[in-house]
């Protein structure tokens, strides 16, 4: 969501890019953005991931045909002590072609056409994240490369060192549950198949996305597979600092 544009845009996985595919004008919160309160009519800026879809029929008719629920507060928005609930993207009255661009408690709010187009193509998809942005900075593929060239070789000695000591440090986030791992109870059971048996699980897949309104700060994604098990997945926060040194940080010890 680039807030200045007023526009949500969609793009998808093609390979190792994205694509735009799409662009819809959306409104944001009556009193702007950077929510920090319950009430406070203002939209979250941050990465926020699509936690389930509730159909129009469910709900009051001014959301429209439905809504795509997202995971405010999150991990982040609770060390800054950060509270309301209910961020949602969704549509609007029967009778409105669209809202101002400032007209909703906080959520995203669509023409209801637009939101049909995004919702029968995201509804049924894993973990899709929402980036709610003030002021986007678009970058050069070579500066894209660079960045995620450097942190990718970060993790990738973070998950080296972690898989040689049989997870530790993995073993210790799961078993706090303090809100940066994701899992179900088959994917806990997957976990425990491949750290009872001392067996490296297979890394299925990374998403690397900078956090807005955060300060040089990057929220991964990792996808972990066990052999013949559920994978299950892991969402980290790294930072680096003005010598592009990169190092995983964990928000309950700050």
């Amino acid at each position: 969501m680039d807030i200045p544009l007023n526009r949500l845009f969609l793009f998808e996985h093609q390979n190792t890019k994205l694509e735009e595919k799409a662009s819809f004008y959306a409104s944001i919160g009556l009193n702007g953005y950077h929510k920090r309160y319950e009430g406070d009519q203002k939209t979250p800026i941050g990465v926020y991931y699509i936690t389930d879809y509730i159909a129009g029929n469910k709900l009051h008719e001014r959301y429209g045909p439905g809504a795509l629920t997202l995971d405010y507060p999150n991990t982040v928005d609770r060390f800054h002590r950060r509270t309301g609930s209910g961020i949602w993207i969704h549509g609007t009255e029967p009778d409105f072609l669209s809202r101002p661009p400032k007209a909703s408690d906080g959520c995203l709010t669509l023409d209801n056409n637009d939101f049909k187009i995004i919702s029968n193509l995201v509804k049924g998809s894993v973990s899709v994240p929402v980036i709610i942005d003030h002021s986007p900075r678009w970058v050069s593929e070579t500066e894209r490369l660079k960045q995620k060239s450097a942190l990718w070789k970060s993790f990738s000695d973070w998950f080296a060192t972690e898989a040689a000591l049989n997870f530790p440090n993995l073993t210790s986030v799961l078993t706090q549950n303090n809100g940066s791992v994701k899992l179900d109870s088959k994917q806990i059971d997957a976990f425990e198949i491949f750290h009872n048996l001392n067996v490296i699980p297979e890394l299925t897949k990374t998403q690397i996305l900078k956090y807005p309104g955060e300060t040089n700060t990057y929220i991964t994604e990792m996808s972990l597979k066990p052999e013949a098990s559920d994978s299950f997945t892991i969402r980290q926060f790294w930072r680096y600092n003005d010598l592009n040194q990169w190092s995983l940080i964990n928000l309950f010890d700050q």
